[in-house]
């Protein structure tokens, strides 16, 4: 029954499956063959707007798209004023320690509502929820996506623990960035491998590999993978007003900052199931732990 049980799992978001046996007949490998070809063949009609189908093309074809002055700078004013607000304010919110670094997470339905209409200038951007929805080939309802201020800061200490090259998960899945402070190496860029996210012989073994040994979740790559695959880094170094959007199964991390650099951005993140899915990815409601356990209370 347990292992019964293990494959009606491996039809779930689940990022691995604790299952020795079915691990060595393969199960991780053929869940994530089947998740990105039913990625790939998923019917999309795709934008109607021209530019927003570029944007598409360049991230099917590298996993990811860089799009400066996405904002019009009075939208971009009023998105800055309120996160900059939000932060140094008592609004509740997520903190963790990562590595040397400190970040801050500030969820949507946390954020004061006048505030709140403010960032959605962005989060709920007619062009923001156009390229989402192309990329996971699903409608995005506006307030879907896990919205959030994400706010990081260069800290003396250990490493940055995301600075480690990684995978999310097994399936195609995507975040978005959009930056509200210029972002330079000591600020801790987000760094990409185009090209990655398409699965290729070295990837595949590399999977099997790891899931008959640790098995763990977001899957760390060693340097041989990357260099069998011929593949070369991209770091996500630019000005305020760019959005950036990346399909998080391809090879990424973070570079290694310097105090006292920072950066603050608005952040989405994109992880419908790869297998059951709905017509849509509906509006959803995350806050904070604190925002969680005053609700209980």
């Amino acid at each position: 029954m347990g292992h019964i049980a293990n494959l009606r799992q491996a039809v779930r978001r689940d990022k691995t499956i604790q299952d020795p046996l079915l691990n060595r007949l393969g199960l991780q490998v053929g869940r994530t063959i089947a998740a990105h070809a039913i990625a790939r063949v998923r019917r999309w009609d795709g934008p109607d707007d021209p530019v927003v189908a570029g944007w598409v093309d360049t991230l099917r074809r590298d996993g990811c798209v860089e799009i400066p002055d996405f904002l019009d700078p009075a939208d971009l004013t009023l998105v800055a004023d309120a996160a900059r607000d939000c932060l140094a304010r008592d609004v509740r919110r997520d903190e963790m320690d990562q590595g040397g670094n400190h970040l801050e997470l500030i969820w949507r339905d946390d954020v004061p509502q006048a505030r709140r209409a403010d960032l959605d200038r962005f989060f709920l951007h007619p062009g923001v929820l156009a390229l989402a929805s192309a990329a996971e080939r699903i409608l995005v309802e506006p307030g879907a996506g896990r919205c959030h201020v994400q706010h990081l800061v260069q800290r003396k200490g250990e490493p940055d623990i995301q600075a480690a090259i990684h995978s999310d998960t097994f399936h195609p899945t995507h975040k978005v960035w959009l930056y509200l402070t210029d972002v330079s190496e000591d600020d801790g860029p987000l760094v990409y491998y185009p090209g990655s996210h398409r699965l290729g012989i070295s990837t595949l073994r590399a999977i099997y590999r790891e899931s008959n040994a640790e098995n763990a979740g977001s899957r760390r790559l060693d340097e041989a993978e990357v260099a069998r695959r011929g593949l070369a880094a991209r770091s996500f170094t630019c000005p305020a007003n760019t959005l950036v959007v990346a399909d998080t199964c391809g090879y990424h991390g973070r570079v290694q900052g310097r105090p006292p650099g920072s950066r603050t951005a608005l952040h989405m993140e994109l992880r419908p199931p790869p297998f059951r899915r709905s017509r849509r990815l509906r509006a959803d409601h995350p806050v904070s732990a604190a925002s969680r356990r005053a609700a209980v209370g």
